[in-house]
């Protein structure tokens, strides 16, 4: 018992001395420090400036400082030296450091030794500028070649460095790189020995941006470099282990070493990325790509890895390869309308055997995804980064909004829906930097056609199945069915050399062959903008449309066949329509027949492109509803004689020659038209003209006639519409008209009337069956009259010299028109005047005859 008391109270007698010793240790220490800083405080101006001296005489180069200032209680046991708007220059006589602060910190007890030693520096508000000179050397080797022994440290010994809101720009003149980041907060903690500096690097980074030649990326930015670096600036080896580089939601790590030389960079890098995102990868690429890119919204995992080994100087490029994969990616289009989904893509990039962008390559030999639903696979490569050669393949169904969104949706085009399968796909080898889709010959594939839709805001296309099929610069067209209302397309045929028709912009190159089978066809609605406007919306127009171009238009060379139960443009409706056309250059010629105004027609034409538009055109019409024909011909333009006014079935043979100028305006004087016409069994009444003669000649009949024939010549030439002799064999009496009409509606008309014919007339009751009048004389004579003024205001009066010149000459015209109508058709309507029509010798003494019709007509007033 008493002896474990005695070892207890031995043990507490030890440990209050060790306590004691302990406190003794500590006091004198701290003595010393305090005996140090005051010894410090009071020779801090030598110590001052023996820090300037060391400093100056381990650099190379020359150090600026505004302000200097030492610091004894704020880093205490330490001592710091504050420097204010520091300028250093690098080596060559470049600048290599500007910063707001600068401060270095030693040991307390440092300031007692020989030699001045740093143990760390800081760097707030400062640029550090590292620049590859000619030799190949860094403007960061700035101290002076030193001859002291291994054994002693040099003044710049640093075993840790700060960084606060410092940039860091690198340049290489010779390679045109030049690379900015900037730490928000950054620590390299190691050593700065002599020409060696070993450290370990740690920090918040912005990168501004790295500049290869002309293209700039990263973008300023924003994440964390660390890892360990060593840079030997006597051997000029410049080695980096597991640095890892966080830009955005990428993370880069790098291992390896570059050796510089005196004509080369020795390369020996490993890169990985081990964790990445597309998005961020594509916010590294250069802003003017960056806008270009067809989408808004990208996501999925990007991950690259591979290695840069080799020798790099003017004449030589390291081996450069990476390989790339890209898994569950999402990519939505600007248009919102959907996004590209599931998306995985594998390949590889490789500068190639001789190291340089000529033989480089990207290999993407798997790219399968989901467009808008619809799924497909492909593959795509591209050789020769000085002028980049693409070659892909593609299987799959793409949706036409997918098409549309990516391709650019036409302002036209309001909505669209259906899909296009395509098999066979191969694009290529095609020169990319020429952007040289034109040439088709790099093209082929099988495409088919699965219930496309198109809405515009005039009509909705429709396109049930078909099939295009392209190959070696020709597009096959089968079994393509359209469909717009009612109407429904069947297209088949073949387009070629369509590459070099888009590759000069000229037409004129493409061949062809189309046929167009169709139930019903309205072409208004199909190509809304052929449609006929009427006159007043023409009027009202601030400026007309413009035909001019500054070369002549060229078209292709080929045929169209057209094939239609029911055709119509705007009111002109015919049915059985057969109708080819062939187009070269600047000629176009067609011809088609069809039942039309319940009759039948056909048409011929040549139109030729030089200059303006020459149309050469042979209408050949029997068996036309003479009302249906002014209907669908919307009165032909004028409003003197309507449809309303006609009754009768017509013959119709007319050729004409029209002429329009670049700015696609018809030359009326140019314009040269023959037709002749015969209307059987027909009827003309309520027209003003005869309206107002019925009234002259009080003979109410000719109000409403009828006419067991109407033949008439016309002739449009010189901006004038003649008329030569017409005979009207009606129901009021036998007339004989002719005359000139202009096309501005001045008019002068002659009419020869059967007077005793009107004066029988009315001296009989009404006949209400309205039976065409013999054509006889009757043993009576005829009466002549001139019609002159406007349609909208004319004037009646015989003047039997003038009328019957006028006759006299019409006969030549009349002759001249039928010959060449019979030269054209081989046949043409003739006109017949009955010899008992003709004017009858014994009745010379007119005047007599004309002075009883006269008062015979006063009498019944």
């Amino acid at each position: 018992m008493w002896y474990g008391n005695c070892n207890a109270n031995k043990d507490s007698s030890v440990m209050q001395q060790v306590k004691t010793a302990i406190k003794g240790f500590c006091a004198l220490i701290l003595a010393l420090a305090l005996i140090c800083l005051i010894y410090v405080h009071f020779k801090r101006a030598d110590l001052s400036q023996r820090v300037l001296v060391a400093l100056r005489g381990e650099l190379a180069t020359e150090l600026q400082v505004a302000y200097f200032n030492m610091d004894l209680l704020s880093s205490f046991p330490r001592i710091s030296f504050d420097m204010h708007d520091v300028i250093l220059d690098g080596k060559g006589g470049s600048k290599l450091l500007q910063a707001e602060e600068l401060q270095l910190t030693m040991s307390l007890f440092s300031a007692f030794s020989d030699e001045i030693r740093f143990r760390r520096l800081s760097l707030k508000n400062g640029e550090v500028y590292v620049e590859r000179l000619k030799d190949g050397t860094l403007s960061l080797d700035i101290l002076k070649s030193s001859d002291r022994k291994e054994t002693v440290e040099p003044v710049l010994h640093f075993n840790k460095i700060s960084l606060e809101n410092v940039g860091i720009e690198y340049l290489d003149p010779t390679l045109d790189q030049e690379y900015q980041l900037h730490f928000l907060v950054g620590n390299i903690t190691g050593t700065y020995a002599s020409q060696l500096l070993k450290f370990d690097l740690s920090g918040e980074v912005v990168y501004d941006h790295a500049r290869i030649q002309k293209s700039v990326y990263l973008n300023g930015m924003k994440g964390n470099a660390s890892g360990r670096i060593a840079l030997d600036l006597d051997d000029q080896l410049y080695t980096f282990e597991d640095l890892r580089l966080e830009i955005g939601d990428l993370r880069y790590e790098i291992n390896g070493n570059v050796h510089g030389t005196d004509d080369a960079q020795n390369i020996d890098l490993v890169v990985k990325q081990t964790d990445g995102d597309l998005h961020s990868f594509l916010a590294l690429l250069p802003t003017a790509y960056r806008k270009d890119l067809p989408f808004s919204k990208v996501s999925g995992a990007f991950i690259t890895e591979g290695f840069i080994k080799g020798r790099l100087n003017r004449s030589e490029n390291p081996h450069v390869h990476f390989d790339l994969q890209l898994d569950d990616a999402s990519i939505e289009s600007r248009h919102g309308s959907g996004s590209l989904h599931d998306l995985e893509i594998y390949g590889a990039f490789d500068n190639g055997a001789f190291r340089r962008l000529r033989s480089a390559s990207i290999d993407f030999p798997v790219i399968k995804g989901n467009a808008y639903g619809q799924k497909f696979d492909a593959s795509l490569s591209v050789t020769d980064f000085t002028d980049p050669l693409l070659q892909c393949t593609f299987e799959g169904s793409l949706p036409a909004t997918f098409i549309l969104d990516y391709i650019g949706k036409p302002d036209v085009i309001k909505t669209a829906s259906g899909s296009l399968h395509f098999t066979d796909v191969a694009i290529g080898p095609l020169r990319l930097n020429e952007m040289d889709f034109t040439d088709l010959q790099h093209f082929e594939g099988r495409c088919t056609l699965g219930n496309l839709e198109v809405r515009t805001a005039a009509a909705h296309y429709q396109i049930h199945d078909g099939i295009l099929i392209l190959a070696q610069d020709t597009l096959n067209v089968s079994g393509v069915k359209m469909k717009l209302d009612h109407d429904e397309i069947l297209v088949d045929g073949w387009l070629a050399e369509l590459g070099d028709a888009l590759e000069s912009n000229d037409p004129a190159y493409l061949r062809y062959a189309v046929n167009l089978k169709a139930g019903s066809l309205n072409i208004s609605k199909w190509i809304p903008g052929i449609a006929a406007s009427t006159a007043h919306e023409i009027q009202a127009r601030a400026r007309p449309v413009s035909l001019h171009t500054s070369t002549p238009l060229r078209l292709p060379e080929g045929e169209i066949m057209l094939i239609a139960d029911q055709f119509q443009y705007n009111q002109i409706e015919a049915t059985k329509l057969s109708m080819i056309g062939f187009t070269k250059t600047h000629h176009v010629r067609f011809e088609a027949t069809g039942e039309a105004a319940k009759g039948s027609l056909v048409t011929k034409g040549e139109l030729e492109i030089q200059n303006g538009y020459q149309l050469k055109l042979q209408v050949d019409g029997k068996d036309l509803d003479i009302r249906e024909c002014f209907t669908q011909c919307e009165n032909f333009g004028q409003q003197i004689l309507l449809a309303e006014h006609l009754q009768g079935k017509s013959a119709v043979k007319v050729l004409a020659e029209l002429i329009w100028d670049v700015e696609g305006n018809l030359d009326e004087e140019q314009m040269h038209i023959l037709a002749g016409m015969a209307i059987i069994d027909g009827e003309l009444h309520e027209f003003d003209m005869l309206d107002q003669f019925s009234d002259y000649v009080h003979a109410e009949d000719l109000r409403y006639i009828r006419f067991s024939h109407l033949d008439n010549f016309i002739e449009v030439r010189n901006g004038n519409v003649y008329i030569p002799a017409m005979f009207i064999q009606s129901n009021a009496a036998n007339l004989v008209v002719n005359g000139v009409h202009t096309l501005d509606n001045q008019i002068l008309y002659n009419i020869k009337v059967n007077a005793g014919q009107v004066l029988a007339a009315k001296m009989k009751k009404h006949n209400p069956k309205l039976l065409p009048l013999p054509a006889r004389k009757n043993g009576t004579f005829n009466l002549l009259f001139t019609v002159a003024g406007s349609m909208d205001a004319f004037k009646y009066d015989i003047n039997k010299r003038a009328a019957e010149s006028s006759f006299a000459q019409s006969t030549e015209l009349r002759d001249r028109i039928r010959e060449q109508l019979r030269a054209a058709f081989g046949e043409t309507i003739d006109l017949i005047e009955p010899p008992e029509w003709e004017t009858i010798p014994e009745y010379d003494m007119e005047q007599e005859g004309e002075e009883i019709f006269l008062d015979v007509i006063d009498r019944q007033e």
